[in-house]
Formats: structure tokens, sequence, C-alpha cells
């Protein structure tokens, strides 16, 4: 039997396991690529979404990015503060500019 003549359940069926593998064989890849970074997989793969938010109209955007962040599905970056980020301001010190703006 040709691959014209299978039936189109038979086709699809062999469409989808194709795609799931190739899926599965790109994200074995990607993890092993950040094997030793997992935190910096976490931003880029959040980042991925951003041009799907740009589809969105503004506030429309705006509030699925508050809704993930409420439920903490926004990574958030534990890594340390490098110390030449530190920045003192009237006796204060803080770990990096951005601490400047929660004053």
């Amino acid at each position: 039997m040709s691959w014209s003549q299978l039936p189109v359940r038979s086709q699809l069926r062999t469409y989808a396991k194709r795609f799931l593998m190739a899926g599965a064989a790109t994200s074995a890849g990607i993890v092993a690529a950040y094997r030793n970074d997992l935190t910096q997989l976490q931003f880029d793969t959040f980042s991925a979404f951003g041009p799907f938010l740009r589809l969105l109209d503004a506030e429309s955007s705006h509030n699925v990015a508050i809704w993930t962040a409420k439920y903490g599905i926004v990574p958030r970056d534990r890594r340390p503060d490098s110390q030449s980020l530190g920045v003192s301001v009237w006796g204060r010190d803080f770990p990096n500019p951005i601490g400047m703006m929660t004053i």
C-alpha cells in the first residue's frame, strides 16, 4: 500500500508521532545545551513568549504579565548580584541600581 492510499487517520498518526519525536529531540537538545545554567533556560523560555504578547493590545498584554507574576510563572533570578553593580547613595548601600527605585 502506498503512502497516498493509507487512511487519513493513519497519516495523521504518523505526522503526530514525527512531530512529537522532533519536539522531544529538540527539547532534549535545549536542556543539554543549558545543563549548567538552568536559570538562563527559564529566562530564555519565558522571553520566547514575548512576540505572542505583542499580538495583544497593551492592556491585555499587561494583564497577562500581571497574572503570570501573581501565580509565580515568571522566573525569578536568584543568582547573587555582581559586586560591581553596588551603589551607595546618601549613606545607603544598594546591591544594584534597581534597588534604588524601591525606596
